[in-house]
């Protein structure tokens, strides 16, 4: 955990020295989010600043969120509600790799998350000789706090013009808590905002 800060204050702090030499350009985002064992879907919003410290690196910092709700139908007035709403703030470490138009770039780094959480950790079902449900206790386990882990990100980007670019993200976040957010999405960047 104490490695995590100090990963996290390092990245601020050089992301701000590098605030004041160079140009930071505005990114947004939309796209789709899987929690749990990847069979939650929900919505993902990204929006955040990127800068280039060379050719080669850069910094991004963005701010992440997650609406994900599902109800289930287990049976006739048996269901279960899970849901996992959030925001973050990531700070990344990019490397880029160009050509052309198109520029790849991997990305890591720290994640903190404040997130509202509800999740089915246990269920017993019991049916009657005609499949009915005779008996149903679901365990549910709800959590509202802060989450330290890191983010892995794959970003491809193509300039459409000088001052715009279109671009794909996928990205996984990974949290002490042992949660993962895997999610999908699609990027706009504009160096005119």
């Amino acid at each position: 955990m104490k490695i995590k800060l100090l990963l996290l204050t390092f990245l601020l702090c050089t992301s701000i020295s590098a605030m004041a030499q160079n140009k930071w350009i505005p990114k947004l985002g939309y796209g789709t989010v899987y929690s749990g064992n990847g069979d939650i879907p929900g919505h993902w919003f990204i929006g955040g600043m990127q800068t280039h410290i060379s050719n080669r690196s850069g910094f991004e910092i963005l701010a992440t969120g997650t609406y994900i709700e599902q109800t289930r139908r287990w049976g006739q007035g048996y269901e279960t509600f899970q849901k996992s709403n959030g925001v973050a703030l990531e700070g990344s470490y990019n490397l880029f790799i160009n050509a052309g138009p198109v520029q790849i770039y991997p990305a890591v780094g720290p994640v903190l998350r404040y997130a509202s959480e509800r999740e089915l950790y246990g269920l017993s079902i019991q049916y009657n000789g005609q499949g009915g449900i005779t008996d149903f206790e679901p365990e549910m386990r709800s959590r509202n706090g802060l989450q330290a882990g890191y983010v892995l990100a794959l970003n491809l980007d193509v300039k459409a013009k000088q001052h715009l670019t279109f671009g794909l993200r996928g990205s996984v976040q990974s949290f002490h808590t042992g949660q993962r957010l895997a999610a999908v999405g699609l990027t706009l960047k504009n160096a005119r905002w």
